[in-house]
């Protein structure tokens, strides 16, 4: 009789063994047919030394608690018992791949499916959980697909191994329970204490795994491997993969904290990250929610509301005029308003409309609209009149519970400058986000250039453009500014005096020289705002400022009471049109209302 036939004699007939599936550190697995149910079913064998050591008795005592476990993403029992010596507990047998095979076909999984993925293991792992019970060796061989969705597997013989070994010593040479490269540091030390949140550690090297593509560390030996999961912190996902949302990898980050006590204290705080994720605003990011059909749309500027603006610059026929906008008509709570770069229109803004999440709106600023045949020239604090009463508007019409005011490069300084000058007039802004804005008039080089131009002096435009061009760090720059600039003259060439006295306000405070007239707006603007965030490019200029400014407690100081860390950045290795891009934009704004949502006043 072979080993086959041997063993389905040994359980009774109730089982015929086909063959054998893999062989792990503890247990056998086979292919069976139940027969009484004509089903196929997966038999996990204990290693004979394993099961001599445990006993009976106390292995099944602790499989009986197991069985208990009835959740989707759970890969349940069926049936476990003893056979001639041979301790066995069957499960169903589940057709799909495991974890481990796709990752090595295919490395980094789809943002998208790599979140629900994972939420559905935590979710598997938060339930085990509320039942007092530690999984012990979570990894991706652990991990099947049943008709697309995670079924985690084993909690079982885990369980029984570590239970009934505390319960007795386990005479059974080389039995570890749980896998050097998912080990949280109290599980490989051995530490009485470990406790659910060793299963919290795993799952965050797994999630490492899914996202990236490779573990957070490797080894030529599983002793090295231990010892590196004990004493070294692992690299930023987004060095190995720079897309990465920044709250997802705060989150797989903490779960990997060497300390139980940093740790999320509960699976169920990262089910809830993970769902905030796949609903919420960095959906779009993560590519889980369809484009948005972008329609342009006006908002009319009412005769009171010309009376409001500058007695020198109003113009009777600016009363039933328009400013023109884009509008992605998402369905969402949040309302974000784009302002884009000085010269540009909402057009630049499209693609970010289409594809974020939102309730998104990108504005022309008035009299900057392509194919307009009269223009007005308007101060900033005119600009800012009207901005105030179209977000009042769109807030009114879309019933936001969030509003966030958005400044891409120069746009940034009109944004920040904004919210620094309290809204007021019924208008709500909840955070500002400034993306590539000016620290000093170095940095506003471009814009600068716009305020000294003259249609009466070709001659010095000329040379300004030749020089902006010499100021490209590479052919993508020297390509996107230029197009910037035929797209910006071609409009304004007509009459340049709108564009001009807007980059004249945008370019005068710096001139004035001293402290960067950004530290008092940074100050103002953040106590007007629940949450504020300033994105600069990866340059040595913005460098040595940021630096400079947060370098000392007496120069954050001058930053204002308001000030929270995260609320000045550079973007890694970030050119200044990189920080214009969807996915940086989205990353940035989920981190923004994150913290909008931390600091937001509870309901009375």
């Amino acid at each position: 009789m072979d080993l086959l036939e041997h063993l389905t004699a040994s359980l009774g007939g109730r089982y015929h063994v086909e063959r054998e599936l893999g062989v792990g550190g503890m247990a056998t697995v086979y292919l069976a047919r139940d027969v009484k149910h004509d089903r196929h079913v997966a038999i996990k064998v204990l290693r004979e030394n394993l099961a001599t050591s445990l006993g009976a008795e106390r292995f099944l005592r602790e499989i009986r608690i197991v069985a208990r476990l009835q959740h989707p993403h759970i890969l349940g029992l069926i049936d476990s018992g003893e056979a001639e010596g041979l301790l066995y507990y069957v499960m169903p047998y589940v057709t799909g791949e495991s974890l481990r095979t796709r990752l090595a076909r295919e490395g980094e999984l789809p943002l998208s499916e790599g979140v629900w993925i994972l939420r559905e293991i935590a979710d598997a792992i938060a339930y085990a959980h509320a039942h007092q019970i530690i999984h012990r060796d979570i990894k991706p061989e652990n991990v099947l697909f049943s008709a697309r969705h995670a079924q985690v597997a084993d909690f079982g013989i885990a369980r029984a191994v570590s239970e009934a070994a505390a319960a007795g010593p386990i005479t059974a040479t080389g039995i570890v329970v749980g896998s050097p490269a998912y080990m949280a540091p109290e599980q490989a030390s051995s530490d009485p204490g470990m406790d659910h949140r060793a299963d919290i550690y795993a799952f965050g090297v797994l999630a490492y795994e899914v996202l990236t593509g490779v573990p957070p560390f490797t080894a030529p030996s599983a002793v090295q491997l231990v010892a590196a999961h004990m004493t070294r912190d692992p690299d930023p996902l987004t060095r190995h993969r720079p897309g990465i949302p920044e709250t997802l990898e705060d989150t797989v980050l903490r779960c990997l904290r060497k300390r139980p006590a940093d740790r999320f204290q509960r699976a169920d705080e990262i089910v809830e990250r993970l769902d905030a994720l796949l609903t919420g605003p960095l959906s779009a990011a993560m590519g889980t929610t369809q484009e948005h059909a972008v329609a342009p749309s006006k908002f009319r500027v009412s005769e009171g509301l010309a009376r409001r603006l500058d007695r020198q610059a109003f113009d009777p026929r600016m009363a039933g005029d328009s400013m023109e906008y884009l509008d992605n008509h998402a369905r969402s709570d949040t309302l974000a308003c784009f302002v884009p770069p000085v010269g540009l229109d909402a057009g630049v803004l499209e693609e970010h409309l289409r594809l974020l999440p939102w309730r998104c709106v990108a504005v022309t600023p008035f009299s900057h609209e392509p194919n307009r045949s009269r223009r007005y020239t308007l101060s900033l604090a005119d600009h800012f009149t009207l901005l105030r009463h179209f977000l009042r508007h769109m807030e009114e019409r879309t019933g936001a519970r969030r509003v966030v005011l958005a400044g891409i490069s120069s746009g940034a300084d009109v944004a920040l400058r904004f919210v620094a000058a309290r809204p007021g007039g019924g208008a709500r802004v909840d955070a500002v986000l400034a993306s590539g804005g000016n620290v000093s008039l170095e940095s506003c080089h471009v814009t600068a250039m716009l305020a000294r131009m003259s249609s009466r002096h070709p001659e010095r435009l000329l040379a300004d453009l030749r020089a902006v061009g010499e100021t490209a760090q590479g052919l993508d720059d020297w390509l996107t500014v230029h197009t910037y600039l035929v797209e910006m003259l071609r409009k304004f060439r007509g009459g340049v005096d709108p564009l001009r006295q807007l980059a004249r306000e945008i370019v005068r405070p710096f001139e004035a020289g001293g402290t960067s007239p950004f530290v008092g707006w940074f100050r103002e603007a953040s106590a007007n705002v629940h949450a504020i965030r300033c994105v600069f490019e990866d340059g040595e200029p913005y460098q040595t400022f940021v630096r400079t400014l947060l370098g000392s407690s007496s120069a954050r100081a001058e930053l204002g009471a308001k000030y929270q860390p995260g609320s000045i950045v550079i973007e890694p290795g970030a050119g200044h049109y990189d920080l214009q891009r969807t996915e940086v934009l989205a990353r940035h704004l989920d981190a923004l209302l994150a913290r909008v949502e931390e600091l937001r006043p509870a309901p009375a």
